[in-house]
C-alpha cells in the first residue's frame, strides 16, 4: 500500500512538473514574444515622439519676429560677459543678474536697436568688463599687447642666458 502511494505521488509529481514546464513553455511561446516585442516597439516610438517635441520648445523663451533678430540676439549673448560668473557669457549663465541682462538685451533687440547701440549702452552702464573683447584704449594697451611683450622679454632673457657673451674666467 505504501509503495502504491509513493508511485501515485511520484506520478502526480511528475505530472505536475510536466504541467509547469509546459505552461512556462506556453508563456515563452512565439505569440507572447511577438506581442511583447510589439508593445515594446510602441513604447519606444512613444518615447521618441515625446523627446522629439521637446526640441521645438527649447528656444521659445525669447521669441523674436525674424531669424535675423534671433541671430543678433544669440550673437550678443555670446559676446557679453556675465558680471557675476567667472568667464561665462550671458547665454550660459544662470545668475539672476544674467537673466535680467538677457531680458534687457531681448527688449533692445525687439525694439530694433543695432549691436553697437546695445553694446554701447551696456558698456556705459557696466564698463568694459561686460565685453569679452574690450576695445583697444590707452587703459587696455597692456591687456592687448602685454602677452606679446612678456613673451619677447622671456625670449631675450633665455637668449642672453644661454648664448650671451661670457666673461673670460682667466685674465
Amino acid at each position: 500500500m505504501r509503495i502504491d502511494l509513493f508511485r501515485n505521488a511520484s506520478a502526480k509529481g511528475a505530472y505536475f512538473i510536466d504541467t509547469v514546464l509546459e505552461s512556462s513553455y506556453d508563456f515563452m511561446s512565439s505569440r507572447f514574444v511577438a506581442s511583447f516585442g510589439r508593445v515594446l516597439t510602441y513604447f519606444i516610438f512613444l518615447g521618441f515622439l515625446l523627446f522629439l517635441g521637446s526640441s521645438v520648445w527649447a528656444n521659445s523663451t525669447y521669441p523674436l519676429d525674424s531669424a535675423q533678430k534671433e541671430a543678433q540676439f544669440n550673437h550678443l549673448l555670446k559676446d557679453l560677459r556675465c558680471l557675476v560668473c567667472q568667464n561665462q557669457d550671458l547665454a550660459d549663465s544662470n545668475a539672476e543678474l544674467a537673466k535680467d541682462l538677457r531680458n534687457q538685451v531681448y527688449q533692445m533687440v525687439k525694439e530694433g536697436k543695432s549691436d553697437s547701440e546695445i553694446s554701447d549702452y551696456l558698456t556705459a552702464r557696466y564698463g568694459d568688463f561686460i565685453l569679452f573683447n574690450p576695445p583697444v584704449k590707452a587703459v587696455t594697451l597692456l591687456l592687448w599687447f602685454g602677452p606679446i611683450l612678456f613673451l619677447l622679454l622671456g625670449f631675450v632673457i633665455f637668449w642672453r642666458t644661454c648664448f650671451g657673451t661670457r666673461e673670460k674666467e682667466y685674465a
